[in-house]
């Protein structure tokens, strides 16, 4: 369930707002799931339950809804994503937000997240939200700090730029280097045992898709084979001819979209074109296994602090035995998942398109499939961290 309350004045009545930053210090008491944030320019009109509301989970990740009398509307400024700046479980974060007429900025621990615009509400009353999560029926949360700003005073005092390469997850030590770039070598020739196919795009005689359509558009250039997807929250692939069942695959790729999207592999697609994939979203941080049956696609997106952010290079692997599958980001193993609908199919390299329909192009600079044997031995199988 769910539980708000609004700010008053020393006389009891609720406080209105139009433009303003407000600034909220908020824990679990416990490690059982929970969302919890403020709501904002909710109707001053009596029961009529329509407002903003800005809030984080436990599990790391954050949304902006909206309510208009009392229904969740389907036009969400902000999807629930996942955010490396949330210090998750039960520990204490600063949830932020400056409302200046229809634009919105959001702040988590004093980062810029990012930045929308609805015009829905213009004014309200503020309060504060908990909720409990679908297996609990109790969620304690501790509020010990409201601040409510001018705009101005706001970002000058939590900031105004984007995350930067300098600004560092909440809880990541600034003299902890990251981690060296894994550096492949070219494809070899010929292909060494265990190895079933490598390519790294250095010609243009590859077997991947060369003519656009009205959802995706290809392009080759020396060692970079680039995919855009025209498509607003779908997902498009290019499929390879061959088909595999025990086998892993690996891509390496990058972002080549400032507004977002997502990237990766597809496996096992059937000749009805059901197929699992894999994506990662280097803007959020996060990653996804999906299982798609008629274009519908089942799984929610994990956070990870091994995808390498923005623009950079990411690894993405899959060990596919039996129903097993072991998904692998940066060659670290981040979880094994089982499912049985699906035995062999051909695989696939593309993306999803944004939420905002604007074209998600990432650019692939290598391929490869291995036995599983070969995978663990060059990735290695050992827990992650």
């Amino acid at each position: 369930m769910s539980v708000t309350t609004y700010l008053r004045n020393e006389s009891n009545n609720l406080l209105e707002y139009d433009n303003f930053g407000i600034e909220i210090e908020a824990q679990p008491l416990s490690e059982e799931w929970a969302s919890y944030g403020l709501v904002f320019r909710r109707a001053t009109e009596t029961n009529v339950n329509s407002l903003y509301t800005l809030f984080i989970t436990s599990d790391g990740r954050y949304g902006m809804y909206k309510r208009v009398a009392g229904t969740l509307s389907a036009d969400v400024p902000v999807t629930r994503r996942a955010s490396p700046f949330i210090r998750t479980g039960a520990n204490k974060n600063l949830i932020g937000v400056i409302a200046q007429g229809n634009t919105f900025a959001i702040y988590i621990n004093r980062v810029l997240v990012i930045t929308v615009t609805d015009d829905t509400f213009a004014k309200g009353y503020i309060g504060l939200t908990a909720l409990t999560g679908p297996n609990n029926e109790r969620a304690s949360v501790a509020f010990t700090r409201v601040t409510i700003l001018t705009p101005d005073k706001a970002r000058a005092e939590w900031g105004s730029g984007v995350p930067s390469a300098a600004a560092q997850p909440v809880g990541t030590p600034a003299t902890v280097a990251p981690p060296p770039p894994i550096v492949l070598p070219p494809c070899p020739s010929p292909l060494p045992a265990g190895m079933l196919y490598c390519e790294d795009f250095a010609t243009k005689e590859s077997q991947w898709c060369t003519i656009g359509t009205d959802f995706m558009d290809f392009a080759w250039s020396p060692y970079k084979y680039t995919i855009t997807v025209k498509v607003k929250d779908e997902e498009w692939f290019c499929f390879r001819r061959g088909e595999y069942d025990n086998f892993a695959i690996e891509v390496e790729a990058q972002s080549l979209s400032a507004a977002g999207g997502a990237y990766g592999v597809s496996f096992r697609r059937s000749a009805e074109g059901h197929y699992y994939n894999v994506l990662i979203d280097s803007r959020q941080g996060q990653y996804v296994m999906n299982k798609v049956i008629a274009k519908t696609a089942d799984a929610k997106w994990s956070p990870s602090p091994l995808i390498k952010p923005g623009l950079n290079k990411n690894l993405i692997g899959v060990i596919a035995q039996g129903n097993t599958f072991t998904i692998y980001i940066n060659r670290v193993p981040v979880t094994t998942v089982t499912d049985s609908a699906f035995a062999k199919g051909l695989v696939g390299i593309g993306g999803r398109g944004d939420s905002t329909g604007n074209h998600a192009s990432a650019a692939f600079t290598r391929v490869t499939i291995l036995t599983p044997e070969r995978a663990k031995t060059e990735w290695g199988s050992g827990k992650s961290p």
